[in-house]
């Protein structure tokens, strides 16, 4: 099937595609009635990867107006679900499999400028540096962004387009996405092997720059080659561990313990996601399921190193139970119901990942 065809038929399915300026020019209006509906005070959560507003999609127009779908994370949702800030990922190498031909590069500037435009219309605020991180308990303050790259192939090989994405506002960046690129391997490939000598030299810039480093969908070998080289904390932003007894048909999305390990080594976090599935004796398909994993990886990892990131927008399929952001506050019962304290909670659903910001956004 051509592009066309394909177009054509996801359009007529009512599937979300990639789309260049429409956004720029569409009218959003976030809902209104800010409610905090978290059921005790101290939680100030951060989902560390999500799509808000499928930055990366083409909307869904109903009467002239985008209606977004109930998964999709907005403003407005995610502060109704307790949330004070959210990574908001630009798609690094979203038309490679489709045009190479395609600038990354631009096509990644122009998702950023849609970010930039909430905030110059008050919608919320970018964080930039480490004491934007400061959130007060008043509703009426704005929304915290982070800006991020989902992909280093956006940066074309070229290490001074990381200095331009850090001047515009970025100050994360996930470097392997769907693709192997200049930098190393992903996940789904059927290769793996240390990161390059570019790749070496991205880490050391993040590092020096003050960027955290994403190792979500980072291979195996190249995870453990940058847990070597950075000298800061880092970041798997959205994952699930692989489940014990099973076989691990690589390649897959799944860590392994130990290489979750070596993350929590670093000092990072392994943020955590709420994908269904099934896999031989093992269930992952309910909320119940999920806050029983997270349950787990508070007792082999230590809960300083477990975080939360939903890949809103991302993911092809959710545990029963959650629906969007919106589940926040369920999934807090379950934690409580399977022995999780509220000190574990704040951490989890922020004060981990706030932790590894603040230290890296100097």
């Amino acid at each position: 099937m051509n592009r066309k065809d394909f177009l054509k038929n996801c359009l007529a399915l009512g599937i979300a595609l990639p789309f260049g300026r429409t956004l720029l020019n569409s009218s959003i209006i976030p809902p209104t009635g800010i409610k905090n509906i978290l059921p005790f005070d101290g939680i100030k959560a951060i989902d560390a990867h999500s799509h808000p507003y499928n930055l990366n999609a083409y909307p869904y127009f109903i009467n002239g107006r985008i209606k977004h779908l109930r998964t999709t994370s907005t403003v407005d949702r995610m502060r109704n679900a307790g949330l004070v800030a959210s990574v908001f990922a630009a798609v690094g190498d979203r038309w490679l499999s489709d045009d190479p031909s395609k600038s990354s590069f631009k096509d990644t500037m122009d998702q950023l400028r849609r970010i930039n435009n909430f905030e110059e219309r008050n919608m919320l605020r970018i964080i930039r540096k480490n004491s934007d991180l400061v959130f007060s308990e008043r509703n009426d303050d704005l929304f915290g962004a982070i800006m991020a790259i989902e992909g280093g192939d956006a940066l074309e090989g070229d290490i001074s387009n990381l200095d331009k994405f850090y001047d515009y506002g970025v100050r994360l960046m996930t470097i392997l996405h769907k693709h192997d690129n200049e930098i190393g391997f992903n996940q789904e490939s059927n290769a793996d092997g240390p990161i390059t000598a570019y790749g070496i030299k991205v880490v050391e810039k993040m590092n020096e720059i003050g960027m955290i480093i994403d190792v979500a969908h980072s291979a195996a070998k190249s995870l453990k080659s940058i847990s070597e080289i950075s000298k800061l904390p880092l970041l798997d932003s959205h994952t699930a561990p692989f489940p014990d007894g099973e076989k691990n048909t690589f390649p897959n999305r799944a860590r392994s313990w130990e290489e979750m390990e070596l993350i929590a080594k670093s000092g990072g976090v392994i943020c955590t996601m709420p994908i269904g599935y099934s896999l031989g004796n093992y269930s992952r398909t309910t909320l119940k399921s999920w806050a029983t994993e997270i349950a787990l990886m508070k007792t082999r990892l230590r809960i300083e190193h477990v975080g939360l990131g939903t890949d809103s927008g991302g993911l092809p399929r959710l545990v029963d139970g959650w629906d969007s952001i919106s589940s926040l506050p369920n999934l807090i019962t379950e934690l409580l119901t399977v022995g999780l304290s509220k000190d574990d909670i704040i951490a989890f659903t922020g004060g981990n990942f706030l932790r590894i910001a603040v230290k890296i956004l100097s």
